[in-house]
């Protein structure tokens, strides 16, 4: 997968915003202190959007259950439930 322009631009800005506070040791420390407060917060909305996402396949999950629960009894319902139990 190729990075996209938007990308590299990014990339490229974070590295310069990064290099500054290397060269200087006194900054360092700052710059840590800045950084991880906004990690965290992107780590929580990640963390945040997995939650969702996972809540979202468990209630498809029970929806399609229930829908496999009411097939009828026919062959055709049959061969359903067991095309679903693969």
């Amino acid at each position: 997968m190729a990075l996209g322009k938007p990308a590299v631009q990014k990339a490229d800005l974070q590295k310069h915003e990064l290099t500054p506070a290397l060269t200087h040791t006194g900054t360092i420390a700052d710059y840590i202190v800045k950084v991880i407060p906004a990690l965290k917060a992107e780590l929580k909305k990640a963390l945040d959007e997995l939650d969702a996402a996972r809540t979202l396949a468990i209630a498809t999950n029970v929806k399609f259950q229930e829908a496999l629960d009411k097939a009828p009894d026919t062959e055709d319902g049959q061969a359903l439930r067991d095309w679903a139990r693969k």
